[in-house]
């Protein structure tokens, strides 16, 4: 985005599911946060950390919570893991 504060990420899935996230950096609780609105009229708020090889992103709302934990490849190029 215009500024370099944030970035907009356009989520197109195969499934149908399709969306704009805004993620920037929170100085308050020191961590990255993200807002997703979806085509179906969702809002979902996440929190990212990434710890050396981990990579987490967390969501806790009502109705709604789950985190997703990967661990970064050894070239950091790539990562992999899955939402519980």
């Amino acid at each position: 985005m215009e500024g370099g504060f944030f970035l907009i990420q356009t989520v197109d899935l195969d499934g149908g599911a399709r969306g704009t996230e805004f993620i920037g950096y929170d100085a308050e609780s020191k961590t990255l946060k993200s807002h997703y609105f979806s085509n179906t009229g969702d809002l979902l708020e996440y929190t990212y950390r990434a710890d050396g090889q981990t990579h987490t992103v967390s969501v806790s709302m009502p109705g709604r919570k789950g985190q997703f934990i990967a661990q970064f490849s050894d070239d950091g190029n790539t990562f992999s893991g899955r939402w519980t």
